[in-house]
């Protein structure tokens, strides 16, 4: 599915000029104890318990079978960047989510969700 570019809410951008950088929106983590209050945030078919975090990604449009929820887990993530200019770049990611919530942003992206290049 097609993630979203930061501040414009959608997955397709008209250009990006050469050595400009654009950010993306991989997705997101909620407090375990509001996620309930964000629908498309909460996926009860996978049974997370209600301490534990979820990474929703932010895709353009969000599936009814709520796939775009994660667990906690490891995980591999194909990325592909395109452009009507530019050969496509494909790179790999490795998410590891622990499902452990830390209101601490620092110890979150320490402790909480690991994301690294593979």
């Amino acid at each position: 599915m097609d993630l979203k570019w930061t501040h414009i809410d959608t997955a397709n951008l008209p250009g990006i000029s050469p050595k400009m950088e654009k950010l993306c929106d991989l997705g997101r983590i909620i407090d375990p104890a509001k996620r309930a209050k964000f629908s498309s945030d909460d996926n009860p078919a996978l049974h997370i318990p209600q301490d534990q975090t979820t990474f929703s990604f932010d895709v353009e449009v969000i599936p009814s079978t709520l796939n775009h929820i994660i667990g906690p887990g490891q995980y591999c993530l194909k990325i592909i960047v395109g452009a009507a200019n530019s050969n496509p770049v494909e790179r790999t990611l490795k998410i590891n989510l622990s499902g452990k919530w830390y209101s601490d942003e620092q110890a979150m992206f320490t402790n909480g969700i690991l994301i690294s290049p593979l």
